[in-house]
C-alpha cells in the first residue's frame, strides 16, 4: 500500500539515513502483521543501501501474525502488487507463493507485542513505520502512541504513519512534517 511512500523511503529516506555517521539503521514495523512491511523495507535496504549495517525489529499484538512473519512465507496474492525487480531481488519463488531470501530473513526479528504497553527505549530507532495501525484506535489513545513512537526516535529519525492518519500537533512531539504522513525528529 501507499506505493508513493515506499518512493520516498527508497530514494530519500534510507540514503540519507545511511548517510548519517555510522551509517547504521535501526528501523521498527510497529504493527507488522504478518510481515510483509518489515521484509519490503529489507528489500528496499538490501537495493538501496547495501552497504549499510540495518536491523529492522516488527511488532504485533498478534502472535498468530508474529510467527507467519517470523516464516517470511507470502502468497501470491499478497506478492500480486509488489515491483517485479524488488519480489526477484528479496525473494524466491516456493510452492504456492515466495519467500523472502534469507539474507533479508537476517535483518528482521519479529517479536510480539502491545503498541500500547511496551516499553520503549528513548531514541532507540531511526526509522519508525507505523501504518494504518492508529486507525483503530480512538484520538486519546492514537495521541499517546504518537507520543511514544516520537520519543523513541532518535533526532533526525523519520515516522511514516497511513495515508488516511494524522499526527496531531506533531510539533509538540518534537517532529516536522517532511511529506504527507511522514515526520522528522527535531
Amino acid at each position: 500500500r501507499n506505493p508513493d511512500q515506499w518512493e520516498l523511503i527508497q530514494k530519500q529516506l534510507l540514503p540519507e539515513l545511511a548517510a548519517a555517521p555510522g551509517g547504521q539503521i535501526r528501523a521498527w514495523s510497529a504493527g507488522c502483521s504478518y510481515g510483509a512491511e518489515a521484509y519490503t523495507l529489507a528489500t528496499l535496504c538490501h537495493i538501496v543501501v547495501p552497504d549499510s549495517r540495518v536491523t529492522i525489529q516488527g511488532t504485533d499484538i498478534d502472535k498468530r501474525m508474529v510467527d507467519r512473519a517470523r516464516l517470511g512465507l507470502f502468497s501470491n496474492d499478497d506478492a500480486r502488487t509488489a515491483p517485479p525487480q524488488q519480489l526477484k531481488v528479496g525473494f524466491e519463488q516456493v510452492d504456492g507463493g515466495w519467500r523472502a531470501r534469507l539474507a533479508l530473513r537476517k535483518l528482521t526479528r519479529f517479536d510480539a507485542g502491545d503498541l500500547l504497553q511496551m516499553q520503549l527505549r528513548s531514541a532507540s530507532f531511526d526509522l519508525i513505520l507505523c501504518r494504518n495501525t492508529v486507525i483503530y484506535f480512538s484520538e486519546p489513545i492514537r495521541d499517546e502512541l504518537h507520543a511514544r513512537l516520537a520519543d523513541a526516535l532518535r533526532p533526525g529519525g523519520f515516522l511514516v504513519i497511513g495515508s488516511t492518519e494524522r499526527v496531531s500537533q506533531p510539533a509538540q512531539l518534537g517532529l516536522t512534517t517532511q511529506h504527507p504522513f511522514i515526520y522528522r525528529k527535531a
